[in-house]
C-alpha cells in the first residue's frame, strides 16, 4: 500500500451539509481512512466496506469506477446510489482512458436500452449530446422495493486523463448545468473521475469555492485544499481551481438564454478586450502549412484552423486567393478534402483581385462555394439576416457527426484578410450552433476563443 505525507493548516471553513467522496482503486491506491470511511449496508462480498470517504462541505459523492470493470462490483455502485437516495450523476471521465484506466459503462447504451445488476434495474429513457458534456435520463428500479427513481446522468467530456479542459469556463459551465438539475429531493450528487483524487477534488473545489463566493463574498482557496487532503489524500489540482476561480471574478457569467437576448454588446466587446490584452500576440505559425497529407509541400498559406462549436478544427480562416496564390489555395482544398467554401467577398475590391481561378489537373472533386454578396469591405450588410439564412441553409444540407466531430472536414471560410468579414462570419456560424443545441449564446468566449486562434477577428463595435 502506497503512503502518503501530507502538510495540512487548518482554515475556516463555508458551514454547509455533509458532502461525501467516494474512490475505488486508481493507477496509485488511494484508501480511505478510518475516521471519515463510508459503510454500506452490505457490498459484493457481504461486507460493509466500499472505498469512500465523507467529506464535510457540501452533500455531494465523488466515485471512481477504476476496479468496476466487472456487474459484480457495479451493483456496489448503484445499492450505494439507491442508499445515498441521489438522483445527479456527474461523470468526468471517458468510459476508457489507456489500456489500465478503465471505467465500466454502468449505465445502459441507447442500443441496449434496459441492464440488470442484481436486484436494481437501469433503463435508459434518452441522451441528450452537447460538444463537452452528454446529458442521460436514467430509471432506476430496486426489485426488491419495487420502487424506481429517475436518475440524471452528465458526463463530462472535455477533461482529459492527465491533463486539463482547453478553457476553464467549461467547468464553470458543468457546475451550471449540473446546478440546474439540483433540488431539494435530488439528495448527494454523485461526481467520478478514473483517478480518483485531480479532476473530482478539483470540481469539489470550485463548487465550494463558488458556492462561498456567492455567500459570502469571499473564498480561501488553500485552506479549503488543505482540507480536502485532510479527509481524502492528493485531492484537486491547485492551479486549476485558481484558474477557474479568475475566471469568473473577472468575466461572471458571459452565458445568455435567447429568451434574454435583449443584450449589451458594448459590454461583451469591452471584456473582450480586457482578456485579449492577458493574451500574448499571436505569432504567424499559428497559420498552418499544407504538409499534414503531403510531406512534399511546405508551402505557406496564411490560413488558420478555427474551433467549431461541436470540436476542433472545424472550421478554415483564410484570406481570399490573389492571382499568384489561387493554386495555393486550390491545393488547401484538395490536401483537406475540402466540401465547402464560403466568400465573403467581391472578386474585385479596391483595385484588388480576389479569385479561386480553376482547379489544377487532379483527380476529380466536388466542391460547393457559397459567395455572399451583400457584404463589403467598408459596410456590413443591410439585412444580416440573409446571411444567418445562407448559415443554415448550408448546416441543414452538410452531414456532420456530433457524435464524433474528428471524422468530419472543416469548412472554407474566406474574406480579402481573412479576418475581418471571416473572424465574424466564424462568430456567428458556432453561435446558431450553440442556439440551435443548448438555446443560449455565449458571445463572450466565442470571440474570446477567436482572439486566440486568429488575429485581426472582431476587434470593436464595428463587427456587430
Amino acid at each position: 500500500m502506497a503512503s502518503f505525507t501530507v502538510m495540512l493548516y487548518p482554515r475556516r471553513l463555508i458551514p454547509s451539509v455533509s458532502f461525501y467522496v467516494l474512490y475505488v482503486y486508481s493507477l496509485l491506491p488511494c484508501w480511505p481512512y478510518d475516521h471519515n470511511r463510508v459503510q454500506m449496508s452490505s457490498s459484493a462480498d457481504g461486507s460493509d466496506y466500499i472505498n469512500a470517504s465523507f467529506i464535510d462541505v457540501r452533500q455531494v459523492i465523488f466515485i471512481d469506477l477504476v476496479a468496476w470493470p466487472k456487474n459484480e462490483t457495479v451493483t456496489d455502485f448503484w445499492r450505494m446510489v439507491w442508499e445515498q437516495q441521489s438522483s445527479i450523476i456527474v461523470m468526468v471521465t471517458r468510459c476508457e482512458e489507456g489500456n489500465r484506466n478503465k471505467c465500466a459503462q454502468y449505465w445502459p447504451s441507447q442500443e441496449r436500452d434496459t441492464e440488470i445488476f442484481e436486484e436494481f434495474i437501469v433503463k435508459i429513457n434518452g441522451e441528450d449530446h452537447f460538444p463537452d458534456y452528454i446529458i442521460r435520463r436514467l430509471c432506476v428500479t430496486n426489485r426488491e422495493k419495487s420502487t424506481e427513481r429517475d436518475v440524471t446522468h452528465i458526463q463530462f467530456t472535455s477533461w482529459p486523463d492527465h491533463g486539463v479542459p482547453g478553457e476553464p469556463h467549461l467547468l464553470l459551465k458543468l457546475r451550471r448545468c449540473v446546478n440546474s438539475f439540483k433540488n431539494l429531493f435530488s439528495g448527494p450528487i454523485i461526481v467520478h473521475c478514473s483517478a480518483g483524487v485531480g479532476r473530482t477534488g478539483t470540481y469539489i473545489g470550485i463548487d465550494a469555492m463558488m458556492e462561498g463566493l456567492e455567500a459570502e463574498g469571499r473564498m480561501d482557496i488553500y485552506g479549503y485544499v488543505a482540507q480536502l487532503r485532510r479527509q481524502r489524500c492528493l485531492m484537486a489540482q491547485y492551479i486549476l481551481i485558481h484558474q477557474a476561480l479568475i475566471e469568473h471574478t473577472q468575466f461572471g457569467d458571459t452565458e445568455i438564454p435567447l429568451s434574454e437576448m435583449h443584450y449589451d454588446f458594448n459590454r461583451v466587446t469591452i471584456k473582450c478586450e480586457e482578456e485579449n490584452s492577458h493574451e500574448s500576440e499571436q505569432d504567424e505559425d499559428e497559420d498552418y502549412s499544407t504538409d499534414e497529407d503531403d510531406d512534399e509541400s511546405t508551402r505557406y498559406i496564411n490560413a488558420s484552423y478555427i474551433d467549431g462549436y461541436w470540436g476542433p478544427r472545424c472550421i478554415i480562416a483564410t484570406q481570399g486567393p490573389l492571382p499568384d496564390t489561387r493554386a495555393d489555395f486550390w491545393l488547401m482544398i484538395f490536401q483537406k478534402k475540402i466540401k465547402t467554401i464560403f466568400m465573403l467577398t467581391e472578386c474585385m475590391e479596391e483595385g484588388k483581385v480576389c479569385k479561386n481561378g480553376e482547379l489544377p489537373s487532379c483527380e476529380n472533386r466536388k466542391v460547393y462555394q457559397y459567395q455572399f454578396q451583400q457584404w463589403t469591405e467598408k459596410n456590413l450588410p443591410q439585412n444580416p439576416k440573409d446571411l444567418i439564412d445562407m448559415m443554415r441553409t448550408v448546416k441543414k444540407k452538410t452531414e456532420y457527426d456530433t457524435i464524433r466531430p474528428e471524422r468530419n472536414v472543416p469548412i472554407v471560410v474566406h474574406c480579402n484578410d481573412g479576418s475581418t468579414r471571416t473572424g465574424l462570419f466564424c462568430a456567428l456560424w458556432n453561435i446558431l450552433d450553440s442556439a440551435e443545441t443548448e438555446k443560449v449564446v455565449d458571445m463572450f468566449q466565442v470571440v474570446k476563443t477567436l482572439r486566440k486562434e486568429r488575429q485581426g477577428v472582431i476587434l470593436s463595435l464595428v463587427s456587430q
